[in-house]
């Protein structure tokens, strides 16, 4: 078994004796990282150690299953890598527009444009 397996048991065991458990109360309880518990959570649910309760305003709420120890021994002989998000695919021209000028036509807050269009005299 990996390092994994035995972060992904003691996590069982800290969190077993409760109905359902949150990654947050699981965070609180063994003290690793908040998106390492997370991640090993999303392990252990995709191998059925865990299922899923519930969801209240995005916040998942996981039960432990019976077999959840003998599911990790017999799943967790491999390391696992996190995935990070890449932002790889996205159109050329989103995001920040820079602008010339603070006036300019149809950009900005409309009461910043009418001072700014007040005060361009005093400015020159």
């Amino acid at each position: 078994m990996t390092q994994q397996g035995e972060r992904a048991i003691d996590v069982i065991n800290a969190v077993s004796r409760f109905e359902y458990f949150t990654a947050k109360k699981a965070t609180s309880l063994t003290g690793m990282s908040r998106s390492y518990v997370s991640f090993i959570l999303g392990l252990m649910h995709k191998f059925g150690a865990i299922t899923v309760v519930g969801k209240i305003g995005g916040t998942v709420k996981y039960q432990v299953s019976r077999n959840a120890i003998q599911i990790i021994e017999n799943n967790f002989t491999e390391i696992f890598k996190q995935s990070h998000c890449v932002r790889g695919n996205e159109p050329l021209g989103t995001g920040m527009v820079i602008v010339d000028r603070a006036n300019v036509n149809g950009m900005g807050n409309p009461l910043l444009r009418k001072l700014d269009t007040l005060l361009s005299g005093v400015r020159v």
